[in-house]
C-alpha cells in the first residue's frame, strides 16, 4: 500500500478508537422524577454519602443508587444535577473536588 492509504487507515483507526473513549451524555425532553432514597446509617465516623447518579446507557438514564465512602484528605463531593439544555435536560455527575 501507499504511503498516504497507511496514514489514512491509521487515522481512521484512532479516530474511531478516541470517540469510543468519550464520555456518553444524552438529552430527554423531560427530567426523571427524583428517587425515593433511604440513606442507610454511616459505616463508620468519617464516612461522606455520595448521592445517586444517573448513567447514560442503551439511549436513556438509568439511576445508579448512592452509596458511604471515606473522602481523600482535601477533597469535597459536589453533587450530581440536572441542567436544562436546548432540547431538554442533561445530567451534570456528581465529582470529588
Amino acid at each position: 500500500m501507499e504511503r498516504s492509504t497507511k496514514l489514512t487507515i491509521l487515522a481512521v483507526t484512532l479516530t474511531g478508537m478516541l470517540m469510543s473513549c468519550a464520555p456518553r451524555v444524552g438529552i430527554v425532553a423531560t427530567r426523571p422524577p427524583a428517587p425515593v432514597v433511604v440513606r442507610p446509617v454511616a459505616p463508620r465516623p468519617g464516612a461522606v454519602w455520595v448521592d445517586g447518579d444517573y448513567i447514560w446507557q442503551h439511549g436513556g438514564y438509568t439511576y445508579r443508587p448512592g452509596y458511604w465512602v471515606t473522602p481523600r484528605r482535601g477533597r469535597a463531593y459536589h453533587p450530581g444535577h440536572w441542567r436544562a439544555v436546548r432540547n431538554g435536560w442533561q445530567w451534570e455527575r456528581g465529582r470529588w473536588r
